[in-house]
């Protein structure tokens, strides 16, 4: 076990652009999963798959585009908005779980070409989040809520490159 933990150390001190960036990708999806289907819970969507593949793809082609606290943020505002369109009764239940996904989709993708931020929501405390989440932005990344609200799929390659040059690479 202990030659096990030395070498994940070690490799946690010194890792891989592309491998972090795979790892970072998978840890996005599965927060969105995972904060989607709370935020589902929270008003009562209670179809048995409602993270569809549909909402899975519009998710995953905006994370090189968002930070996973800024996904959050428009996950929350989309499920709010389709919350109400369900309280108003003027679309069957069906019909509001199917026009999730392109909500979302037209959401991002109006605040894309228009160049407008999206604030971003806050990490949650250690204790609520998957380990894998913690080890990433806090001993792979290093730097944590600051990953968790600002770093973005196109920029995790960068990121890491720059935070583990070694100190003669940057002088």
């Amino acid at each position: 076990m202990k030659e096990v933990f030395s070498l994940l150390l070690t490799r946690l001190d010194d890792p891989e652009p592309e491998a972090v960036e795979q790892l970072w990708f998978m840890v996005a999806e599965s927060e969105c999963r995972r904060y989607f289907v709370k935020q589902c819970e929270r008003y009562r969507f209670f179809q048995p798959e409602i993270y569809s593949a549909k909402v899975a793809a519009a998710i995953r082609d905006f994370l090189p585009h968002y930070s996973i606290g800024q996904m959050w943020n428009v996950i929350y505002y989309v499920l709010k908005d389709i919350a109400a369109l369900s309280q108003e009764r003027s679309y069957a239940r069906q019909h509001v779980y199917n026009m999730i996904p392109g909500s979302i989709r037209r959401y991002l993708d109006y605040r894309l070409s228009n160049n407008k931020t999206i604030r971003p929501w806050n990490r949650p405390a250690p204790i609520t989040e998957s380990w894998m989440t913690s080890i990433l932005f806090d001993k792979v990344l290093g730097d944590g809520n600051v990953s968790f609200e600002m770093l973005t799929g196109q920029s995790v390659g960068a990121h890491v490159e720059f935070n583990h040059r070694l100190p003669e690479q940057i002088g």
